[in-house]
């Protein structure tokens, strides 16, 4: 692809992308995306690579399907946070599950990934709820094993307790003052009583989680110290077509067939569920963004 067709596809697909880097990363953001045309030059030319496009749901990564010079297909991920994307690279590297997508390639310097592209790239968020218990066993099955890592360097990982940091930094002027007091106190309780932490994920929603071949995959690692029941968190209990009608009653029953496939505790999942949607709406508050749909959630569980 010549560059004028990058700078092409590019301007299509980053009208929300933009405001997200913008919103997150303030000036420095402004200026990784003027440079980001020049960047994808690079690696073309770099990792031999063709028929460049980004993907439709970017947020904090510009992510893009390609072909390699063998014909392979893959993918770039360039980043504008290093650290987010060094990470990343650990935990790829690290990780001897056989569950997380093949790194191929990293670049310190430009901040990129290269990595396999998953086969058909179906993700579970495509089939749920149509295949609720398909894919409720296949999360289960993939989240309970994944946890298998080569030596990391143990430090350069965030413990969970620094992400909840951020509640406390929100408050409760910009959210319903119950839930936020709920959420600082379960919050408290939940990371007084927890035992010895893994590395996790840290993101493990439906849309990380691709079909490759017979397989399934996760993609986009985050890399946090915590317990299970907070990685099993991240699981979307509700598909967005089903916010509207979702009830407390059919929000506890997921919660109960979940815990009861991982096997962890259905109380700390709930409590953890709760904790993780009002750190997501804190999250949207930051980044300038719409928190009403964690926190309408969140209520159903208080």
């Amino acid at each position: 692809m010549k560059r004028t067709g990058i700078v092409a596809a590019l301007s299509k697909k980053l009208t929300t992308f933009e405001k997200t880097i913008s919103n997150t990363f303030g000036s420095k953001g402004k200026r990784w995306l003027t440079k980001l045309p020049i960047l994808i030059d690079k690696l073309q030319k770099k990792w031999n690579l063709s028929d460049i496009l980004p993907i439709s749901n970017m947020s904090y990564h510009y992510v893009a399907k390609a072909t390699h010079s063998s014909g392979k297909p893959v993918v770039i991920k360039i980043g504008c946070d290093p650290q987010l994307i060094q990470n990343e690279f650990s935990l790829l590297r690290a990780n001897h599950s056989g569950k997380m997508i093949p790194l191929l390639d990293y670049d310190d310097e430009l901040c990129a990934l290269l990595m396999m592209q998953a086969q058909p790239g179906t993700t579970l968020k495509d089939i749920y709820p149509q295949e609720f218990n398909f894919v409720m066993e296949t999360y289960a099955n993939l989240g309970i094993c994944l946890h298998k890592y080569k030596e990391v360097e143990k430090d350069r990982f965030p413990h969970v307790s620094e992400w909840l940091e951020a509640i406390d930094r929100t408050g409760p002027k910009l959210m319903d003052e119950k839930l936020f007091s709920i959420a600082k106190a379960k919050k408290q309780e939940l990371l007084s009583s927890m035992g010895d932490p893994k590395l996790l994920h840290g993101d493990l929603h439906l849309d990380n989680i691709l079909k490759d071949g017979e397989s399934w995959v996760c993609i986009d690692p985050k890399g946090v110290w915590g317990e299970l029941e907070f990685e099993v968190a991240a699981f979307d209990i509700f598909a967005p077509s089903e916010f509207e009608t979702a009830t407390r009653k059919e929000f506890l029953s997921r919660i109960h067939c979940l815990a009861d496939l991982t096997g962890v505790s259905a109380e700390r999942l709930k409590d953890w569920i709760f904790v993780r949607l009002i750190l997501s709406a804190v999250w949207f508050i930051e980044d300038l963004g719409d928190p009403s749909t964690p926190l309408e959630l969140a209520s159903l569980l208080i």
